[in-house]
């Protein structure tokens, strides 16, 4: 595992024009979500049903435990899935990135909140963002490549020689999904006892 994550390593700093790519969709999704009105019956729409689960959590008899369940079995399962959707030419990916840019920038920048937007960022999202965030960011970009190589896949179907070129990529893809889901697990479990506790806390405060 100790090699498989080495490789890693340097399979991530090798597709860093991925990240990039994700970074800067996800940015602007931020910048859609704080700067276009005419987003506000959809995000709201969208964090109607977050609210009514939150709400149920903290109803609960151990609300900490449940909001830890909760976040990491949800942040878990969608970044494993943004990792091989990616396969449908990358749209999925995309797609995520800019709606979870838009609930970012529309929950901190959003003018009815009652908390000023550096209070929301240093309490409520940077001590477990700081994790969670590049790790989704990071699914993503590994999703965005998967799209990217099915779709040369399809423009070397007449190249005997290009298709194995992208049959090796794709293999060495998925050999390293498995150090890639080690790392966005723990990552994800990380941010979740923090988001659970030490957010949790902060935000009650």
């Amino acid at each position: 595992m100790k090699l498989l994550l080495r490789e890693l390593w340097i399979d991530i700093f090798r597709m860093k024009h991925y990240l990039i790519a994700a970074s800067l969709v996800f940015v602007v999704g931020i910048w859609m979500g704080a700067t276009d009105e005419r987003l506000i019956n959809f995000m709201n729409n969208s964090l109607e049903g977050m609210r009514d689960v939150v709400e149920g959590i903290q109803g609960s008899d151990h609300p900490k435990l449940w909001f830890f369940v909760f976040i990491f079995l949800n942040n878990t399962i969608k970044v494993i899935c943004f990792v091989f959707i990616g396969a449908l030419f990358a749209v999925v990916p995309f797609f995520v990135l800019v709606v979870n840019g838009m609930t970012l920038g529309y929950v901190v920048f959003h003018p009815a909140q009652e908390l000023s937007p550096w209070t929301i960022v240093i309490k409520g999202i940077l001590p477990h963002g700081i994790i969670e965030l590049p790790a989704i960011i990071l699914a993503c970009a590994y999703g965005i490549r998967l799209g990217a190589l099915m779709l040369k896949g399809l423009f070397y179907l007449i190249s005997v020689r290009r298709r194995a070129v992208v049959a090796h990529e794709l293999k060495h893809y998925f050999r390293m999904t498995l150090p890639l889901m080690l790392v966005l697990v723990v990552s994800l479990f990380i941010a979740a006892v923090i988001e659970s506790t030490f957010t949790y806390w902060l935000m009650a405060d």
